[in-house]
């Protein structure tokens, strides 16, 4: 009696399995990769994605240049914000309106007094810091001007970073006669009329 049962429990128990196998794998979530094809997708999708540059990570405000006459030395001022994850390094600038083009900093002599001299290794910028360029501390100089910065008028400087990156900032020019600081020798020969 219990052999001629058997065979019908067996294949009972064999299509109940098959069903809870079929239901479970119909349980997959439409999230996660189903195919190689959906996670070749995914990858190319993350190798298209560009990298954040150094330029990319920095925005300017209150960008603008002090009016000078062609010939002079003058200025370009800015606040400049590092909105990325890592440090950014303007290593150089240049401009149409000057043939020359160097980052200033502030430095205090023996006597006490400050002069403004050549920034070696240019200006970093933390994540998350701003660095202010201002008339009588950091700044863009415009070594000689190659036409005269007319107040009124725009000036525009493009910035170089330490990654090959590059960030033009733009603003006005307008008259200023503050901070007729001193310079360092490095600038002799120099027309000083400009000033920054």
């Amino acid at each position: 009696m219990f052999t001629s049962k058997t065979p019908v429990r067996t294949a009972a128990a064999m299509i109940l399995g098959a069903l809870t196998f079929a239901a479970l794998a119909g349980c997959t979530t439409s999230s996660e990769p189903t195919s190689a094809t959906s996670l070749a997708g995914q990858s190319q999708a993350a190798t298209l994605a560009p990298a954040q540059t150094q330029a990319d990570a920095i925005t300017a405000s209150d960008v603008w240049a002090k009016a000078a006459d062609k010939g002079a030395m003058t200025a370009m001022f800015a606040v400049l914000t590092n909105n990325g994850t890592a440090a950014a390094t303007i290593t150089a600038a240049e401009s149409e309106d000057s043939s020359s083009m160097q980052l200033h900093e502030t430095v205090t002599d023996a006597s006490g007094a400050t002069a403004m001299q050549k920034k070696d290794g240019g200006f970093t910028i933390g994540a998350g810091e701003t660095l202010e360029l201002t008339p009588g501390g950091n700044h863009i100089m415009y070594m000689a001007l190659a036409r005269a910065l007319k107040a009124g008028d725009d000036a525009s400087v493009t910035l170089s970073f330490a990654d090959g990156s590059t960030l033009t900032i733009t603003g006005p020019i307008r008259e200023y006669s503050g901070a007729q600081e001193t310079y360092t020798p490095d600038h002799a020969g120099a027309d000083m009329g400009g000033g920054q």
